[in-house]
């Protein structure tokens, strides 16, 4: 162990996400006595929750929660805020058959066609304004849409994703973050609203 090794070396430990039950294995683990704890306060003012009860057939709930989302989508394009949708791996595919339903060719934008004219722009992956982010997805296309979600001028403003979204990744203008069935810890709370708002703005 390399506390056990080099005694006067001064060890820092960071994370997110820790309960008080993670913090003591971290500091035994480690072998860390008597550390100094630095603990931020999760609350941020620009931060706001919303809670929304299902009604009716699922499939009448999910349309009537994805329709506003799809036609926003296709008035403002890339100027519609960045939005992460966690939710059932079957619901995924549902939303993501919706959405290409509903916007037909205008669900794809590209920043560099000439004059934004819907001909003119490729249906590729990396034009197209939502993705879905879940465990079969390619490596490849979990990467687009991590690096797409770092640029400021992200084409991709819609993911339905059941896992975690990019844990680590700097993407600091996620607006909004809905749950279809919200997380049953705190933790898992933090862990992905902890990543909306970061630019200051109301998330």
């Amino acid at each position: 162990m390399l506390c056990a090794t080099f005694p006067t070396v001064p060890v820092v430990a960071l994370t997110a996400t820790a309960s008080k039950r993670d913090l003591k294995a971290i500091k035994e683990s480690l072998n860390l006595k008597n550390p100094v704890e630095v603990i931020g306060n999760p609350n941020r003012p620009n931060i706001f929750y919303k809670k929304l009860f299902r009604k009716g057939e699922d499939v009448d709930f999910f349309e009537e929660i994805l329709k506003p989302i799809a036609l926003g989508l296709k008035e403002k394009t890339v100027g519609y805020p960045i939005t992460i949708f966690y939710l059932p791996s079957g619901w995924c595919g549902f939303s993501f058959k919706f959405f290409e339903m509903l916007l037909g060719d205008d669900q794809y934008h590209s920043l560099q066609s000439p004059g934004n004219a819907i001909a003119s722009v490729p249906k590729i992956p990396e034009n197209r304004l939502f993705a879905q982010y879940h465990a079969p997805q390619t490596t490849a296309m979990k990467e687009l849409i991590l690096k797409e979600h770092s640029s400021p001028t992200s084409t991709i403003r819609v993911v339905f994703a059941t896992v975690a979204l990019g844990m680590g990744v700097d993407i600091p203008s996620i607006r909004n973050i809905i749950y279809v069935g919200p997380p049953r810890t705190i933790r898992e709370y933090f862990q992905e609203t902890r990543r909306a708002g970061r630019d200051g703005k109301q998330s």
